[in-house]
């Protein structure tokens, strides 16, 4: 009978662990984009872009929210920071603080992954331990 029970344990952990892990990136998903679904777009200029090391680039950018003028900056891998000085953008800001903004339209980005980068180290070990017991 032990036998029986390890070995359905054996098969059942890991699927429970996996299913969790799917959970907790569809909430992280849902998470983050509920957070931006406010988010307006508005009319803005890159005013400098500088080459930072690592091959990145920060985009700095200004915007107007009711009459007020706001600026904020980005760092991008060089590939995505294409933009120039003087070029015309969308701006996207949290209506209900305008300062905080994003020169991309803003999403979950990777968060919803992060679950399955810190589970993996863990699942590794896992799995020499089972294959090591057996």
């Amino acid at each position: 009978m032990e036998k029986k029970s390890h070995s359905f344990f054996r098969f059942v952990a890991p699927v429970v662990v996996l299913l969790l892990l799917v959970a907790s990136s569809i909430l992280i998903f849902q998470i983050r984009t509920e957070e931006y679904k406010d988010w307006t777009a508005v009319p803005g200029v890159v005013f400098k872009r500088e080459w930072v090391r690592n091959f990145r680039v920060r985009i700095y950018y200004t915007y107007t929210v009711d009459g007020e003028s706001y600026t904020g900056s980005e760092l991008y891998h060089r590939s995505n920071g294409t933009a120039e000085a003087g070029d015309e953008t969308l701006i996207w800001y949290d209506p209900e603080n305008p300062a905080h903004s994003s020169y991309h339209k803003p999403g979950p980005g990777l968060d919803p992954y992060g679950v399955y980068f810190l589970m993996a180290p863990l699942a590794v070990a896992w799995l020499a331990e089972n294959h090591r017991k057996s």
